[in-house]
């Protein structure tokens, strides 16, 4: 994308320069075009970029990335949302791609049936990954959003199943969720993403880009962190909200 943005800027006659990331703040205070990647803040002339959630996709925000971007603190109808059958043929086309296709971020096992069947009620959460570059975007951290979600649906004999991050290497919350394990509400799976959303009532994610690979699945989602998608999320902010939007559980969007 640098090579295009640099070829179409030198068709326009203007002038062209790579500045690295330790000079980025003194770029703020200059009245030129800045495209940054993976970068965030609203300023003049400044286009943020960085790679999407899904492959093969590019995310172009005035505001930055996740939820810095401009995207959360928007209504769907604030939106200049193409014509409903255009959206339609998008989502069925990512329907094939993403998750009959089992596209993810991460590699993923084949989506075949669970090996060991899943149960008849359950919710899905697939652990946040480390939160490096998510100050102020989390409501709740990975281990208190488990927990939440565990002892809320314990007494509803609603089962928890989990799917570990690739990049949490720590033992202690393995060891912690093998713990809740023995209770019985809890379910660690390594299936993949796809399988797992595909059948729970709803899904719950911090701000993970999880949320993108499976909302073509047209489940609930529960977000207790800021996401670049969280115009179709449930947002959960304190236990309360979260224990009144589960009782009972919230349907996904409305069609329109």
């Amino acid at each position: 994308m640098l090579s295009r943005t640099a070829e179409l800027a030198k068709a326009s006659r203007l002038a062209v320069s790579l500045i690295p990331d330790f000079l980025f703040a003194s770029m703020k205070r200059r009245s030129k075009y800045i495209f940054s990647f993976h970068a965030a803040g609203e300023f003049p002339g400044f286009v943020h970029f960085r790679t999407a959630n899904l492959p093969d996709y590019m995310i172009i925000d005035e505001g930055g990335y996740s939820g810095r971007s401009g995207m959360p603190d928007r209504s769907l109808s604030s939106l200049d949302l193409p014509p409903l059958d255009e959206a339609e043929a998008i989502c069925d086309q990512l329907y094939h791609d993403v998750v009959l296709g089992n596209v993810s971020n991460d590699a993923q096992p084949a989506t075949t049936a669970a090996a060991v069947p899943l149960p008849k009620r359950d919710v899905f959460v697939r652990r946040q990954g480390p939160l490096n570059d998510a100050p102020g975007l989390v409501r709740f951290g990975p281990k208190a959003v488990l927990q939440l979600v565990i002892e809320r649906f314990r007494a509803a004999d609603i089962a928890v199943r989990v799917k570990m991050h690739p990049k949490v290497t720590s033992p202690n919350p393995i060891i912690w969720l093998i713990g809740q394990a023995d209770f019985g509400s809890v379910i660690m799976r390594e299936d993949s993403i796809h399988t797992l959303a595909a059948g729970p009532e709803a899904i719950m994610k911090t701000n993970s880009c999880v949320g993108s690979e499976v909302m073509m699945q047209k489940n609930p989602i529960y977000g207790f962190g800021a996401g670049a998608y969280d115009s179709i999320v449930q947002h959960i902010a304190t236990r309360a909200r979260f224990r009144g939007f589960t009782t009972p559980m919230l349907p996904a969007m409305a069609p329109s």
